[in-house]
């Protein structure tokens, strides 16, 4: 195997320190796609279990959070019954 030298050598196109590709930027970290807070109004969708989607809940104590899911508290269909739900199947209600 040549020497790491031999290919430095012979670009011809190279700028002087060798290196061809543009710098990177740091743009830092990302906006949250999910921002939800403790007390927001949420909306379920998007769930294999059908009959859950589209009921209204209020987000809890993000203690009680696991795996990235959040605890919404549903307003009807068992109230007061806490489920963990995925930010991806969550959405604010309309109005």
């Amino acid at each position: 195997m040549p020497p790491l030298d031999y290919f430095a050598h012979r670009g011809g196109g190279q700028d002087k320190g060798g290196d061809d590709m543009a710098p990177l930027e740091y743009v830092g970290a990302g906006e949250p796609r999910f921002s939800f807070f403790e007390g927001d109004r949420v909306v379920l969708q998007r769930l294999s279990n059908q009959a859950m989607n589209s009921l209204q809940g209020t987000i809890v104590s993000f203690s009680k959070a696991q795996d990235g899911r959040l605890p919404v508290q549903l307003d009807s269909e068992r109230p007061g019954k806490v489920v963990l739900v995925k930010p991806e199947n969550l959405d604010r209600p309309s109005g």
